[in-house]
């Protein structure tokens, strides 16, 4: 997984390495991806990495978007 920015110079720039399981995603947690920025929950969302399937988890309060589309489920949503 890896970082966009608006300034296309450092985007690409920060990468994570998905760990087998559930991956918290936040700018408050303690194990898996701290983000910070406009938007960002301190429980944003949930990846998880089953085999070679990861799964989106998104939580209802805040505003998760994949691909250019609104996630509005708290069911996995595939990547």
């Amino acid at each position: 997984m890896m970082n966009i920015n608006e300034d296309p110079i450092l985007t690409g720039y920060v990468r994570h390495i998905l760990r087998p399981g559930d991956n918290k995603v936040g700018s408050k947690v303690e194990q898996g991806f701290r983000m910070g920025g406009l938007g960002i929950g301190e429980d944003h969302c949930v990846l998880s990495l089953s085999g070679e399937k990861v799964t989106l988890k998104a939580t209802k309060k805040y505003k998760t978007i994949v691909n250019g589309q609104l996630i509005t489920s708290t069911s996995p949503t595939p990547l």
